[in-house]
């Protein structure tokens, strides 16, 4: 018996060694390539197929099982999605490659059939494929790795007809174990130059072909490269929530074996498209040039930890648009340019942002930064500054220190940082509870925006605007302050006194000097403190 199970284990342990190991279960794969899109201004795109073909052919060397589909109408993709979300199991892995037209709305990016007949932005809902909801979908039906590959950042072909618009693709906000990469930085677009060379498919290709090597790493080794070869014009933006490893191709082939991909299934392909009726005359609307973020990345030997907050769902006054977004902007960013541990929460109540300032100090003991970014509402209340959780109701002015997280609380948690601490408030707006707040004491102010702070040494405290003013929320994807501070901080060599003095210039010219962003407190003058440090 002892001999037959010795031999048993044997063969297990050998089929065992030669197993392929991918990391996770089952892979499964959607990959679209639309470029024949009639009611877009810009009409045919060159690469979207062809690079579609190149991608879906590695990744059924990878051991995808591959979908791929080429000009796909509106019910094309909608099937497309249904036959994916039919075939994810839990622990399966779920990806999806997009190339062709991406455009944001309402604070989301769409993928864009080629019928989509978009005249104005809501259609844009309407005819396009959100990400977050996709990513959504694969969640709940037990996907644990969700990668998603966007080759969409070109311009808007619709933006002559919408009254104003944001350009490229807003930031997702995705759950765990999700992996998602755009072609180029959050509301920018590719240079058409650049686009027609397939820069960004042809390194994703090389790095998903080298085996044994995390996909996380693999995107960012694409990113570095894509910076490199277009000297910054093109930076692609990744999102990296994975939770366990996983390998695009986790073993190289045996010398002179040529492993045969698993059957294609055949292209998807769109049957030819009425020609939309002619729409009625529409002012074109000026158009904005889209923002280009220079990014350079580099290896920052300090230890530099983050927490991000971003609080809209706001339970007993209006929701608030932005935070959630300027959150996962501003996380993505901290992550780019070097910290090592970025935590980003949303809309959280008392408890739980009391729970997330625990885990923070135990990661700033220690750390060389600790930064801290808040998105919400704050207000002022006797002199003190608090930020107010969503579930806070504030019906009486003492409420505020029951339901509220005073400032002081956020820089005792850093305190501990051996070279800088750094706060930074988007969360100078009106304060909605005033009109509901009863006085309980006659010398209890409660004003507008929040009160100007006396930090320690070799700390900054930002705000959104000057004290006892009211910031903006805008009408893009970031409040002028977010995208303002995304931007300065992603620039190599900008130190960070002169970093925040060029978000509030940035600011104030974005809103017409309506808001003026303040910054307080002191570093020292003998070290330099860049967020990105200067080109080598």
């Amino acid at each position: 018996m002892k001999i037959y199970l010795a031999l048993l284990l044997t063969v297990i342990f050998s089929a065992a060694s030669i197993a392929p190991s991918f990391g996770a279960g089952e892979r499964f794969a959607l990959v679209i390539g639309n470029t024949k899109y009639p009611d877009a201004e810009a009409g045919l795109l060159k690469e979207p197929i062809n690079d579609a073909r190149d991608v879906a052919e590695q990744l059924r060397r990878g051991g995808f099982t591959v979908d791929i589909g080429e000009n796909l109408t509106g019910d094309g993709m909608r099937r497309a999605f249904e036959r994916l979300y039919g075939k994810v199991k839990p622990g399966s892995v779920a990806l999806i490659f997009f190339s062709g037209f991406g455009v944001q709305s309402s604070r989301q990016s769409y993928m864009i059939p080629v019928d989509a007949s978009i005249w104005t932005e809501p259609d844009v809902r309407r005819d396009g494929f959100s990400l977050e909801t996709v990513l959504s979908e694969l969640n709940s039906r037990g996907a644990a790795v969700k990668i998603v590959l966007i080759d969409a950042s070109r311009r808007n072909p619709f933006e002559r007809r919408f009254r104003s618009y944001s350009a490229g693709l807003a930031p997702v906000i995705a759950p765990g174990g999700t992996l998602v990469m755009y072609s180029t930085a959050l509301s920018s677009v590719v240079p058409d130059k650049i686009s027609e060379q397939g820069l960004f498919v042809r390194e994703l290709l090389k790095e998903i072909r080298a085996p044994e090597v995390l996909a996380s790493e693999a995107l960012q080794r694409v990113r570095t490269v894509v910076i490199r070869a277009s000297r910054s014009e093109q930076v692609p933006w990744i999102s990296d929530s994975l939770t366990e490893n996983f390998f695009f191709l986790a073993k190289a082939p045996l010398p002179g074996s040529n492993p045969t991909p698993p059957a294609a299934l055949p292209p998807v392909v769109a049957q030819p498209l009425p020609q939309p009726p002619t729409p009625p005359e529409i002012a074109a609307a000026p158009i904005q040039k889209p923002a280009v973020v220079t990014q350079v990345p580099s290896i920052n030997p300090e230890k530099r930890v983050a927490l991000v907050i971003g609080n809209s769902a706001y339970r007993n006054v209006a929701r608030l648009p932005n935070p959630q977004h300027d959150a996962a902007t501003v996380a993505a960013a901290l992550r780019q340019v070097g910290f090592q541990s970025v935590m980003l929460q949303t809309d959280l109540g008392l408890e739980k942002t009391l729970q997330a300032l625990r885990d923070f100090a135990r990661a700033a003991d220690g750390s060389d930064w600790a930064v801290v970014y808040f998105a919400g509402h704050g207000i002022e209340v006797g002199g003190v500054n608090y930020l107010i959780p969503v579930d806070a109701a504030l019906t009486s002015d003492r409420d505020v220190s029951l339901e509220a997280i005073a400032l002081d609380q956020v820089l005792t948690v850093i305190a501990r940082a051996s070279k800088l601490r750094v706060v930074i408030l988007d969360a100078c707006r009106n304060n909605p509870f005033d009109s509901q707040m009863k006085r309980t004491v006659a010398l209890r102010a409660v004003s507008r925006g929040l009160a100007r702070v006396e930090p320690n040494d070799n700390t900054i405290v930002a705000y959104a605007a000057k004290h006892g003013e009211t910031a903006s929320d805008g009408d893009s994807s970031n409040s002028p302050f977010t995208a303002a501070l995304v931007k300065n901080l992603q620039t190599p060599g900008l130190e960070i006194r002169r970093l925040f003095d060029t978000v509030r210039d940035d600011v104030m010219d974005l809103t017409d000097r309506r808001q003026q962003p303040f910054s307080y407190g002191s570093v020292t003058a003998r070290q330099n403190f860049y967020f990105l440090a200067p080109k080598s």
